[in-house]
């Protein structure tokens, strides 16, 4: 199995997207076309998983690309989890090279806390679920200091 990630929001047929999404999501999301738009559009940063031409797999980024970031919707298709893509999507998101210096990520989950863990994200309140941290240890930084 050769995955593949990508970052190009310009690849992303939007009907496709929200058909993964919504067949694995376990919250709450819209299902107009024109909100996935705006969704799409308004994310700061989403890396894709490919098979082949098959989308399977995808995960969202709203950041400052200075100090703070927020990941949203990460799913994998149910034929392929459990095979370290959902890992590799989080992985590609707070390496890219956009948001080097930011510092703290940030995630929501009702049952997927052991997973985030596992990649060094931490607890931080388990209300309606948990909010999950990431503190990044060395930060890159990208402009003068």
């Amino acid at each position: 199995m050769a995955i593949q990630y990508r970052f190009d929001k310009e690849m992303i047929n939007i009907k496709e997207w929200r058909e993964l999404v919504l067949s694995v999501a376990t919250w709450k999301m819209p299902t107009d076309l024109r909100d996935w738009e705006k969704m799409l559009e308004n994310t700061s940063l989403i890396v894709t998983a490919w098979d082949g031409e098959r989308l399977i797999g995808s995960a969202r980024l709203f950041t400052d690309f200075v100090r703070w970031g927020n990941i949203y919707d990460v799913v994998v298709h149910h034929d392929y989890q459990g095979k370290g893509i959902g890992k590799r999507l989080i992985l590609e998101l707070i390496h890219h090279p956009s948001v080097a210096s930011v510092r703290t990520f940030w995630l929501g989950t009702a049952d997927k806390a052991e997973f985030y863990e596992k990649l060094g994200f931490r607890r931080v309140n388990e209300i309606d679920g948990h909010s999950m941290v990431y503190v990044r240890k060395e930060r890159v930084y990208n402009g003068d200091e």
